[in-house]
């Protein structure tokens, strides 16, 4: 009986990580200051940017039931995520406080991040696997000048 329990769990957590979850998954974008996701923390991977690893994580939205992307870009995000380190499966919240004015005079995007379990070695391996790399912007028009050279 344990060997089918263990291949149920195998199965719901190959499932929950597929490429097609992450690729049906939108991107959790708040505008509103207090706005939420309540959600079931999945997976966490590093992806650059031009200002280093920025963070991606996919949670299953538990007002929704649908896969979301939180793209944690920004550095106060960034930090915030990294100190609540979620661990697979725990219900963990999101929550965007707005903007707010930097000790340097510059404003800055504010969030907090909580979970009800952490898992700091989960982390450690998020943080030191290679980033998945930036993927170049598809052309989407061409125009063609006949006075320029293109050679």
């Amino acid at each position: 009986m344990s060997e089918f329990f263990d291949k149920a769990a195998e199965d719901m957590k190959a499932s929950l990580t597929s490429e097609e979850s992450q690729a049906a998954a939108d991107e959790w974008n708040p505008t509103s200051e207090g706005e939420a996701l309540r959600c079931v923390f999945i997976k966490a991977w590093t992806k650059d940017t031009r200002y280093g690893p920025g963070i991606n994580v996919l949670v299953k939205d538990v007002d929704t039931d649908l896969y979301v992307k939180v793209w944690a870009k920004r550095s106060m995000l960034k930090q915030q995520l990294l100190d609540a380190a979620p661990a697979v499966g725990s219900p963990t919240v999101f929550v965007y406080n707005g903007q707010r004015e930097g000790a340097n005079g510059y404003p800055f995007h504010s969030y907090q991040v909580r979970t009800e379990r952490s898992d700091d070695e989960l982390w450690k391996k998020v943080m030191t696997a290679p980033p998945e790399p930036a993927k170049a912007k598809p052309i989407t028009e061409l125009t063609y000048d006949e006075n320029t050279e293109v050679f």
